[in-house]
């Protein structure tokens, strides 16, 4: 039993050594190149398109200046299909998604930020033109 426990041992390191042997010398460890990291951007799309909760209301957004329209549309009635100017100053000339606009509970407004600076707006829009606005919140500290 020992004898053939002994052969078998054997047998198997005589077939491991033939088999590295085979295989050649070891290879050196790779050295591997790092890659640069790319930073995905924000949003690739200069114009963006909002939903509000008015169902013939969209809102749309100039992610590069901030600049803000009204997008009005109709089913049946052609001369409700309009654009109206909500803000169309510019805040800033940036990347492509460098403003977004986040929709409030209330149906009339939402916030614009500057995902750069940090910089905030309260956007109202409406069919009146006096009510249509956007605004800047103040975001320094009242301490």
């Amino acid at each position: 039993m020992k004898t053939g426990l002994a052969l078998l041992l054997s047998t198997c390191l005589a077939l491991a050594a033939f088999q590295r042997a085979a295989a050649g010398p070891p290879e050196s460890p790779k050295l591997l190149t790092p890659k640069p990291v790319e930073t995905p951007e924000i949003d690739p799309h200069r114009f963006r398109l909002y939903k509000t909760q008015n169902m013939s209301t969209m809102l749309l957004l100039d992610s590069r200046t901030g600049r803000l329209w009204q997008a009005h549309f109709s089913i049946g009635d052609s001369s409700m299909r309009i654009v109206l100017p909500v803000s169309t100053r510019v805040l800033a000339d940036g990347p492509d998604g460098r403003f977004s606009l986040l929709m409030s509970d209330n149906i009339w407004n939402g916030v614009l930020v500057d995902t750069k600076d940090g910089r905030l707006w309260q956007c109202q829009f409406s069919m009146d033109e006096k009510r249509r606005f956007c605004e800047p919140i103040d975001t320094d500290s009242k301490e």
